[in-house]
């Protein structure tokens, strides 16, 4: 669909060069300048997402109409020739789109951790006093836990300061996991990465920390992600 409209855009648009260019102009900076500038300003307004350019379709569906529709012979009508290009080119559109539409209504979407299972698998066996842990080379799942648990609060343990105290997108990491992480018995450990290894992207002596002191008690495996709990490993007798 991406391509398609992208396509039939730009041709459009040199149509509209050529035949109405005080239209084309503004059409094309209102299809393109927003998310070039979101790209280039990304490292400091992380907004080159596609939702904060979902306001420039309606340039992009215009230019692709161009594509189709010729300027009419008379003012006011459209002939039947170009009624008939605006009638293929929706088609070609509706046609394109399908697939797009489905996968965009499809949950996950494709490629990305199944969020809303993991956070349910949280909340159907939290305990009071669990901490939770987030590892992720790929997508953190701080913020959509957030969203998606509705009767859990685990406590992010080796969080010394949260994103709201923090001033920023993420926690400040605790300078001392050890006496961050305390006596704590039990730990989720939300996994959002492509490799097999569970600790992959998490800091050293927070990994070594959870490796030395708990073991696995039951892992859930879901698309593109795995919560697993970790109980913390009894204490040797005297």
């Amino acid at each position: 669909m991406f391509w398609a409209v992208t396509l039939l855009g730009v041709v459009g648009a040199v149509r509209l060069a050529q035949t109405k260019p005080g239209l084309a102009s503004p059409l094309l900076a209102w299809a393109l300048v927003p998310p070039v500038l979101s790209y280039a300003l990304n490292d400091v307004t992380h907004l080159f997402l596609a939702k904060y350019s979902l306001f420039t379709l309606p340039a992009w569906a215009l230019l692709a109409a161009a594509a189709f529709v010729a300027p009419p012979t008379l003012p006011g009508r459209l002939a039947r020739p170009q009624l008939a290009g605006a009638v293929a080119g929706l088609l070609v559109l509706v046609l394109a789109g399908l697939a797009g539409q489905r996968e965009a209504r499809r949950s996950p979407l494709f490629g990305e951790p199944d969020f809303r299972t993991a956070a349910a698998v949280v909340d159907s066996q939290a305990k009071p006093g669990d901490g939770i842990v987030y590892v992720g080379t790929y997508r953190w799942a701080r913020l959509p836990f957030a969203y998606e648990l509705r009767r859990a609060d685990p406590v992010e343990v080796f969080a010394e300061l949260s994103p709201a105290q923090h001033g920023w997108f993420s926690p400040q990491e605790c300078q001392d996991p050890a006496r961050c992480l305390g006596d704590r018995q039990r730990i989720w450990l939300v996994v959002t990465n492509y490799s097999s290894e569970d600790y992959l992207g998490l800091p050293a002596a927070q990994a070594e920390l959870l490796r030395r002191h708990y073991r696995t008690a039951g892992t859930t495996t879901l698309e593109n992600a795995r919560v697993l709990l970790l109980t913390r490993n009894p204490s040797p007798r005297r």
